[in-house]
């Protein structure tokens, strides 16, 4: 019985070609961008769960008085561990960024992390080659990942010796191969290419609380409650460090591993932050274009109503039951979403792809579809069947025969209410998707357009002392080249400074600042403005790392503005000050106007610059536009005659100061791509709608014809009822809109204003689509003989 519905609902579908055609490109479309979308928020949601006990795996982050940041100092792991119960083991993290290597006399570049010896009792990646236990334990030991191993030993490095071999670190430091690991999963924020004991750190064995430049995660044991872990953790840091709990300046609190990948509130994460609200809304735009393609399903299955109402009559005249009916339009619905679904996996097979490059990501449509995920997909497609199929197939078994048969039928009023309802609906998402993408594009121009004081098109190199030698030199070699005006040293570029220091003076007894170590070019070579003052100069005394207290030597610091209100100071009094940072005294000498050295999103916070050129590298080039094409083979030359051996690594500040806005321009492109899918998705319904409006008024066209009526008078009589309905999703658009533009926008210390151009445009881009769509139809059927309607009668 099944088998016959399905087969007449078949043949009734190749009969309607047309709308038949229509129905699976709308669904289809919908439903391949809503699998899409489902595929991604599906593979972030997964990061990390791979881990064994990750459930209990936490991180230790800090709660500045102004800040949340993801660093701590190197003595918070060591002290949880051994002072705490419920803290079953701790490990500690450095990111060194891409490091220098050599093996074979070949030279390689890396991502390269330090991590303690019980890195591997918290995190489960696999172990190919090695003694897991034993691993990490002595200084200057190294993990492979599987890529390098290949890399560096061939294809059979599992036949070689490969443990015990020594890689050269910076051409000076030999470090042993002690394992191999499987490469890192996708689903991982750690990027380490390899991972070297946290021993090998000679400066970082000292336990204190002063700087936090590490990564702590903790394990807690099976029964430990990770609120009171906190709280005790909270205790004690406080007492070891002579603080009462509302007095401790920084204070701890625990992450769960399973959230760090996204939450993107602290500072400092290397993680690859995907902000959860970016995914909420990404979910949010995936349902409402299912849904407006299914509400396009129904308006054109209604609209095709009035066309079969004599086949339903003659059906009911001969015996079928209303049941019998129903499952014929369900099936008719059933073969429309399944054919759909099975298009939009042939679309998404392709389209994952272009997704990819989009997102930095490796997904795919194989490892999504698991036995779970395969039948939370067959009970999507029965969903969607009934959901778009269910209210057309009853309005179309409800036509009583005798009515039909007689021509004496019309649509109920319920219907019409229906219908208008989600016209509405179709509107209302439209206009908030479009007026989402303006704000979103609006404020990422906002971002790539404003000063952030400093230029961004300085060209920035990797610098090793060791390797490339004198400063000096490698700066006048530089400056002989065409088109470049200045050369600087530094520890970091000016759109990304994050090393987290303390600073206080008389006023203030500590406060979080970041630090960035320069020469004397620094400020000239990045164009950051000096607004008191001196800059440092030839004569500068070296920074003295670590002060004796007998010693009265003092470093010289330039602070920003932000910084200088830090302190208590003013523009006026600041110079000349002592004070403190991480208990190195030194004169502050010189003030900057602030500059975003970190994201749009924060306010900018304190900073202090440091005159110290053995704590550089970075070598920061200001050139002219016009030379960059002809000055970097120049360039590049010149560093291989420097440092042969050594990779040519290069970019430019303003890649560093966009990077941080990677998500909301993914948010931005996204969004823009399903707002156009989610336009044409709404025409199509809107045309199904006009197709059903014309064939009930087609005998009120004709007479008004016949006593003189203008094809214009007609069109603004059958197009007032739409533009009444898209006047009334303006209604709700605007306030909703408005809200959801706000609340994003509040992520932004620095952002743009709502003007009234950014609500209007979206409704004239809305309305001038309607119009474009409905007149199709209606000029069609304006322009058509009233004879061919009124000869019916």
């Amino acid at each position: 019985m099944l088998l016959s519905y399905l087969k007449i609902a078949f043949r009734m579908l190749i009969q309607q070609k047309w709308y038949t055609a229509i129905h699976i490109a709308g669904l289809s479309i919908g439903i391949a961008c809503s699998l899409l979308v489902t595929i991604y928020i599906s593979h972030e949601l997964t990061y990390e769960k791979f881990n064994k006990d990750a459930e209990r795996t936490y991180r230790i982050n800090y709660d500045d008085p102004d800040r949340k940041i993801a660093i701590t100092p190197n003595i918070v792991g060591p002290t949880a561990q051994a002072e705490l119960a419920a803290v079953e083991v701790q490990t500690r993290i450095m990111v060194s960024g891409n490091t220098f290597f050599t093996y074979n006399d070949k030279s390689f570049e890396e991502r390269f992390y330090y991590a303690d010896s019980t890195f591997f009792d918290i995190f489960s990646f696999k172990f190919l080659l090695g003694n897991k236990p034993t691993s990490l334990n002595e200084p200057n030991e190294l993990i492979l990942t599987e890529s390098i191993a290949k890399k560096h030993f061939g294809k059979d490095w599992k036949d070689k010796d490969v443990i015990g071999q020594v890689f050269m670190v910076d051409d000076k430091d030999p470090y042993k191969i002690s394992g191999v690991i499987q490469d890192l999963p996708d689903n991982t924020d750690f990027s380490f290419k390899v991972l070297a004991s946290f021993k090998s750190i000679d400066w970082a064995q000292e336990e204190q609380w002063g700087n936090a430049n590490y990564y702590t995660y903790i394990k807690l044991t099976p029964n430990a409650n990770p609120k009171e872990t906190e709280q005790a953790m909270l205790k004690l840091f406080a007492a070891k460090q002579g603080f009462s709990i509302a007095d401790l300046p920084r204070k701890p609190f625990l992450q769960p591993l399973l959230a760090i990948h996204t939450y993107g509130d602290l500072y400092y994460d290397y993680s690859s932050i995907t902000d959860k609200d970016y995914l909420i809304i990404f979910g949010a735009i995936a349902f409402l274009l299912l849904t407006i393609a299914c509400i396009n399903y129904i308006n054109l299955a209604t609209a095709k109503a009035v066309e079969r109402a004599r086949e339903i009559g003659v059906r009911k005249v001969m015996g079928a039951n209303k049941n019998q009916l129903l499952f014929q339009f369900l099936g008719e619905a059933f073969i429309i979403t399944l054919s759909a679904f099975l298009l939009a996996v042939f679309l998404s097979s392709h389209l994952i792809t272009y997704l990819n490059d989009l997102i930095n990501r490796n997904l795919s449509l194989e490892s999504f579809f698991t036995v779970e995920n395969t039948l939370y997909v067959i009970a999507g497609i029965l969903f969607i069947t009934i959901a778009a199929g269910a209210y057309p197939a009853l309005v179309l078994t409800k036509f009583q025969p005798v009515k039909v048969l007689k021509k004496n039928f019309k649509s109920s009023q319920s219907g019409v209410i229906l219908r208008k309802v989600l016209v509405v609906f179709q509107y209302t998402a439209s206009i908030l998707l479009l007026t989402g993408t303006l704000i979103v594009k609006k404020q990422i121009d906002y971002i790539h357009n404003k000063d952030a004081g400093f230029e961004k098109q300085v060209f920035v190199l990797s610098y090793d002392k060791d390797i490339m030698g004198n400063q000096t030199g490698i700066r006048n070699k530089l400056m002989e080249i065409p088109g470049i005006n200045k050369v600087s040293f530094s520890s970091n570029n000016p759109a990304n400074i994050g090393s987290v220091w303390n600073m206080g003076n008389a006023n203030i007894e500590e406060v979080s600042v970041s630090l960035v170590s320069t020469d004397e070019y620094y400020l000239n070579t990045c164009k950051i403005q000096l607004i008191a003052g001196k800059d440092f100069n030839k004569n500068t005394p070296p920074f003295i790392n670590r002060e004796d207290e007998n010693d009265e030597r003092l470093n010289e610091y330039i602070l920003n503005q932000s910084g200088v209100k830090a302190l208590g100071l003013t523009e006026e009094n600041a110079i000349g000050q002592i004070i403190e940072v991480s208990e190195r005294r030194g004169e502050v000498i010189g003030i900057v106007k602030n500059f975003h050295f970190e994201s749009l999103h924060n306010a900018i916070e304190p900073l202090v610059i440091t005159y110290d050129k053995n704590r550089v590298w970075d070598i920061l080039v200001n050139m002219d536009e016009k030379y960059i094409r002809e000055s970097i083979p120049q360039i590049e030359s010149l560093f291989k005659e420097i440092a042969p051996s050594y990779p040519f690594d290069y970019y430019f500040v303003s890649d560093s100061y966009n990077n941080q806005y990677k998500a909301e321009e993914r948010l931005g492109t996204i969004s823009s791509i399903l707002s156009i899918i989610a336009i044409i998705i709404a025409c199509l319904g809107l045309l199904g709608l006009t197709s059903f409006t014309t064939v009930q008024k087609a005998k009120e066209i004709s007479i008004r014809k016949v006593f003189g009526a203008s094809i214009r008078k007609i069109l603004i009589l059958l197009s007032k009822d739409f533009i009444n309905l898209l006047s009334i999703s303006c209604l709700i658009a605007l306030p909703i809109s408005w809200y959801m533009s706000q609340n994003w926008l509040s992520n932004f210390i620095f952002r743009i204003d709502i003007t009234i151009w950014l609500v209007i445009l979206p409704i004239l881009i809305i309305a001038f689509i309607t119009i474009g769509t409905i007149s199709i139809q209606l000029i069609r059927t304006a322009k058509a003989n009233p004879v061919d309607a009124l000869r019916k009668e």
